[in-house]
Parts: C-alpha cells; sequence; structure tokens
C-alpha cells in the first residue's frame, strides 16, 4: 500500500489537462479536454466530440465520457471508467526499432473504436457480476479525472485512489475474460460507424508494420478471407474474434442506421449470454476456436 502511495504522489504533476472553450457547441456525451493549451484547433476538437455524439444515437443510454486529446501517443485507451485518451497521430513502433506512423486522417475511427470500450462497460454494468467492477472503475477514473485537472490530490483522496487500484487489480480475472469481447464489440461499433469493413484495418496500417503488425491488423478485417485459426496469432484480444468479424461483416452488415441499433443489441446480447456461461462454469481460457464458434452459434440463434 505505502508503495503504491508513493507512487500515485510522484506521477500528480506528470500529466495536466485543460478544458477546451470552443464556441456554442454543446455535446451531451462527451467534455473534451487538450494535454497542452491551445494544441488543437477548436474545428478538431468539436469533430471528435461530433463522432461520440453520431455514435451515441444508436443506443438508448448512451454513456457519457471524457476525451484527452494529444498530439501525439503510442496508444489510445479508455480506462474503464469516463475517459478516453486520444491523439491525433499514433506512433507506433516496429521490431526493429523505428517509428511508423498510421494514416492521421483516420483517428476518428480510433476514437470510434474507444467509445465502443465505454458502451461496452456500460451495457454490462446490469449484471450482477459487474457492477463492482463498474463502480470501482468509475470511482477511478474520477479520481484520476481530479488529479489531472487540479494538479494534486488531498492526502485522503491519494489513499483512497490507492485502495481503489488494488481493488482494480483484483478484478484481473474477469478483466482478461472480457477483453476479447470487449475489442470485438468495439471494432463493430467502428465499422458501422464508418460504414467500412476495412476501416480498422486501414487506421491502423502502415508500410513500415512489421509482418505480425500486419497479420493483427489483418484479423480487424469484417470481410472474408481464409485464417488459420489454430496460429497464435489469434490468441491475441484483439484478434482472437476474427472469424465472428467475418461473420457480422458477411451476414448483419447494415444498410440504415435502426439497423446498426439492431444488430448492435443483437451482437451485444449475444456477448453477454456468452460471458455468463464462461463465468458461470468458470471457462476463464477458450480456445479461439471454440470461442468464435460458439459466439458464431449465439448470434445465429438471437436471430430467429
Amino acid at each position: 500500500m505505502k508503495s503504491i502511495f508513493i507512487y500515485l504522489c510522484f506521477i500528480t504533476n506528470t500529466f495536466a489537462l485543460f478544458q477546451t472553450h470552443c464556441g456554442e457547441n454543446t455535446f451531451e456525451h462527451s467534455q473534451a479536454y487538450v494535454i497542452k493549451e491551445r494544441s488543437i484547433t477548436c474545428e478538431k476538437i468539436d469533430y471528435f466530440q461530433s463522432i461520440i455524439k453520431d455514435i451515441s444515437n444508436f443506443f438508448e443510454e448512451p454513456p457519457f465520457v471524457r476525451l484527452f486529446i494529444g498530439l501525439k501517443s503510442s496508444n489510445a485507451s479508455f480506462d474503464y471508467g469516463e475517459s478516453i485518451n486520444i491523439p491525433l497521430q499514433l506512433v507506433y513502433a516496429n521490431h526493429y526499432g523505428s517509428e511508423y506512423y498510421p494514416d492521421s486522417n483516420l483517428s476518428e475511427y480510433i476514437l470510434a473504436h474507444e467509445y465502443g470500450h465505454a458502451i461496452f462497460t456500460n451495457l454490462l454494468k446490469n449484471n450482477e457480476f459487474y457492477r463492482e467492477i463498474y463502480l470501482v472503475d468509475k470511482q477511478v477514473s474520477k479520481l484520476e479525472f481530479k488529479r489531472k485537472i487540479e494538479g494534486s490530490l488531498e492526502e485522503d483522496d491519494q489513499l483512497r485512489l490507492a485502495d481503489l487500484t488494488l481493488k482494480k487489480r483484483s478484478f484481473n480475472k474477469v478483466r482478461r475474460l472480457l477483453n476479447d469481447y470487449s475489442e470485438f464489440f468495439s471494432d463493430v461499433v467502428a465499422v458501422y460507424y464508418a460504414n467500412d469493413k476495412e476501416v480498422m484495418v486501414d487506421a491502423l496500417y502502415s508500410f513500415s508494420m512489421s509482418d505480425q503488425q500486419f497479420s493483427l491488423a489483418m484479423a480487424r478485417s469484417f470481410s472474408e478471407r481464409e485464417i488459420d485459426i489454430e496460429d497464435r496469432l489469434y490468441t491475441e484480444e484483439h484478434a482472437s474474434l476474427v472469424l465472428v468479424r467475418q461473420f457480422v461483416g458477411k451476414n448483419f452488415w447494415p444498410k440504415t442506421d435502426d439497423e446498426k441499433t439492431n444488430n448492435l443489441k443483437l451482437i451485444f446480447k449475444s456477448i453477454e449470454q456468452e460471458i455468463l456461461l464462461r463465468l458461470r462454469q468458470e471457462e476463464f481460457r477458450l480456445n479461439p476456436k471454440i470461442m468464435n464458434e460458439r459466439l458464431i452459434k449465439r448470434i445465429e440463434n438471437q436471430n430467429f
């Protein structure tokens, strides 16, 4: 406990945020902050918030999120609570140590994917197994946001954050089970928003990426192609449900916004049922082939 408390004190001032003030546009389901004041145009900030607004229309109770917008980063992320970190430019390193840059014009679809994670956790919150996880994640997110805005936390809040951080770690076993499904669902949100089966591949692609990085990116495609599901590549959480992606791209590709809404409900319901079964049977690890077959069958059954 003491070491975590000291660590939290040490990082207090390493990440400051500035709230944006961009004209008269208001967005119900998001607030935007920049990591460097006046570093990003209001046009870009409003555009990112409009993405959240557009996607929120697909859901009855879309979650609120805070957008932390930076210039450049090696990743985008959702903190499981209320905060999304999204850079204008993703920067990756290949196995030679060289940096490569995916197309920054496609960063909106990375944001759509991250908001998909927020939607996924929001939909899960009604399940008994997830309620405590959801509440702890929210509290951690709020305290970390407070620290970033105010520059520091009072000692009581720092101790509380340390306690909650330890509690959050205790959920890792369940979290690992959920990750494959959350990555898949978030990709569905992104490709539906983009009306493009290849948008996650395009958003991650760079000609400088390694062969393995390219294969992992291709696993995010919703188009049909031959793959060897026994390849260990598909044990990675972003790639594991590759066959379900192809199935959705072929059989549940929407033509209207109403179809997007209905399909997302159906797909989430199928995922939820599969998660609950796995928790009951304590199947915390599952072969990707079986994971794909079972979820495809559930989606088919939901549709009849």
